[in-house]
């Protein structure tokens, strides 16, 4: 007995040692157990699918629509800027300094109304001085004239006497001298030529004070350009220089500072840049509605007034150009607006809602059931609206199902189960 328990003795351990052999015995059993456990909860689910499906892939739900007619009300919402229907900067005509500044900022203006003056004393000293001259001329030209009456009469005299003479020595030679007759022709030359002398000097004279008074009616309307008028009536939206100030003359000087910026508001010409897939559809006419994002309780009515006809090579755009009403000049000029546009309106049109589009590679698809198989179709849309737009393939009519729900799931080719809306 003794030799037995020497031989089958048990050697105490240390009392860490034996706690890691008692943990690792307890980790061993656990995994053991866990795995026989998964095995069965694995066959369990799999046994479950297999029930549900019977045995095959799972097929995926859809929501589908149909296509249905329905009456059809397109429109296109553009933001665009209300610019002045004109602007001019207004610069002096002529040189001089500015002696009346008669408007400012703000302030309305009248087309023909005075709204400053220069002075300019060349001007003045010129046109007395033409003035001056033109009387001194006319006064030679009066004494020409009185000389021009009495050589026309001594002309007549002579030639009637020189007649009279040349006659009676045609009948009668034998009783009149050919010396008389002579005379009497010399005398009639000499106050002929003395006439047509007058006659020349009256002429140039006459000429001279035409230019003088050409020159004098110059002057004048340098100072009439000496008043500065508005263009058109509107509005005075900047004024650049103050009273004194020199101006040069923006007719002689190209970079001459303007005096003052006018804008005519009434109408406002709203500019909006349709985009290319639009510019097809803007006509001349087109109703339009109008709000201003600075005017909540205001809405325009107004039509398309012109179109460029032509796209932006950059942006890709038609520049598009709508008169506003706005006697009140409650639009100012560079506010925000918002154009809606009313492209078309058609009953029984074929449409889908906009949440059946699918954007493949950057372009819009459906995507339709058909034997429970998803076809991918391109998309042809005509009119669009808020909700809806207007289908334009051929493929697709009123019973062919379009997907609405579970585009993300499926993909061309995938089997579905469609669910009719």
């Amino acid at each position: 007995m003794r030799k037995f328990i020497q031989k089958y003795r048990l050697t105490i351990l240390p009392k860490s040692v034996f706690a890691l052999i008692m943990i690792a015995c307890c980790g061993f059993f656990s995994c053991n157990t866990n795995s026989e456990s998964g095995s069965s909860s694995g066959n369990g689910d799999k046994q479950a699918y297999q029930s549900n499906s019977g045995g095959k892939a799972k097929i995926q739900s859809v929501e589908v629509i149909k296509p249905q007619p329905r009456p059809f009300s397109a429109e296109i919402l553009i933001s665009g800027t209300a610019l002045p229907n004109q602007t001019a900067m207004i610069h002096a005509m002529e040189s001089g300094y500015l002696s009346q500044v008669n408007k400012d900022i703000g302030d309305k203006v009248s087309k023909g109304e005075k709204i400053a003056v220069l002075q300019n004393p060349e001007i003045g000293a010129f046109l007395a001085e033409a003035s001056s001259a033109i009387a001194i001329e006319e006064a030679t030209l009066q004494t020409l004239q009185s000389e021009t009456a009495s050589a026309n009469a001594d002309e007549k005299t002579k030639k009637s006497l020189f007649d009279r003479l040349n006659q009676v020595f045609k009948e009668t030679p034998q009783l009149t001298p050919i010396a008389e007759v002579e005379k009497a022709e010399g005398q009639y030359e000499m106050a002929k030529a003395k006439l047509i002398s007058i006659q020349a000097k009256i002429n140039a004279q006459q000429k001279k004070i035409d230019g003088l008074k050409k020159k004098l009616e110059f002057a004048k309307t340098r100072r009439n350009m000496q008043s500065v008028t508005a263009p058109f009536s509107g509005i005075v939206t900047k004024r650049f220089l103050d009273k004194g100030s020199m101006v040069q003359s923006g007719i002689s000087n190209p970079s001459a500072k303007a005096i003052f910026e006018i804008q005519d508001i009434d109408p406002i010409r709203l500019t909006l840049p349709v985009p290319e897939s639009d510019a097809a559809s803007i006509k001349k006419g087109m109703e339009v509605n109008i709000t201003f994002p600075e005017l909540p309780n205001k809405s325009f009515q107004a039509t398309v007034s012109r179109t460029s006809n032509a796209l932006d090579p950059l942006s890709k755009t038609m520049q598009v150009e709508i008169d506003v009403d706005n006697a009140d000049g409650s639009i100012v000029s560079g506010m925000y607006a918002k154009a809606r546009l009313q492209m078309a309106s058609r009953d029984n049109v074929l449409s889908l809602p906009i949440t059946a589009v699918k954007l493949y590679q950057d372009v819009p698809h459906v995507l339709v059931v058909e034997d429970e198989i998803v076809k991918r179709i391109e998309l042809r849309k005509g009119l669009t609206g808020k909700d809806y737009f207007e289908v334009l393939n051929a493929d697709i009519n009123k019973e062919t199902m379009v997907i609405i729900q579970g585009k993300g799931l499926v993909k061309n080719g995938d089997r579905v189960k469609p669910v009719i809306k």
